[in-house]
């Protein structure tokens, strides 16, 4: 289970850090992250946003947000077996002009059952679903 995507902050040394927790080694084994390598960027241009691809992943009995998308972050969500369930939070949350794409027909059943509300979008961040 991925928790959270940040948008790249550099710390007190001057490095550029990107903040991607997993919770569940078993998941994020079966996770890939992509285009997060640190790219030297002139000062006045912000760092890129960072991505990352699920794929067949279910995300449940999480204690907060299945999955939380912040700061111009995208995550993709592929695969029929794919599942956002039962979690103490939202099912994703997507703040700050980030992207949730998933990769499968509307009326499949990918988000249920999740304490609060299944899609929770703020200051531009959107959830959407794709056919490809």
């Amino acid at each position: 289970m991925i928790s959270y995507i940040s948008y790249p902050d550099v710390n007190n040394e001057g490095v550029i850090e990107y903040t991607i927790l997993f919770a569940d080694s078993d998941i994020a084994s079966r996770v890939d992250v992509l285009e997060n390598e640190l790219r030297q960027q002139p000062e006045e241009s912000p760092p890129p946003p960072s991505s990352a691809t699920f794929n067949n992943c279910i995300f449940h009995d999480n204690s907060e947000d299945a999955i939380s998308g912040d700061d111009n972050a995208t995550i993709h969500l592929h695969g029929e077996a794919t599942a956002i369930h039962s979690n103490g939070s939202n099912g994703i949350y997507a703040a700050n002009i980030s992207k949730v794409v998933i990769h499968l027909p509307s009326n499949h059943n990918t988000i249920y059952n999740n304490r609060y509300v299944d899609r929770y979008t703020i200051n531009g961040g959107t959830i959407t679903n794709v056919e490809d």
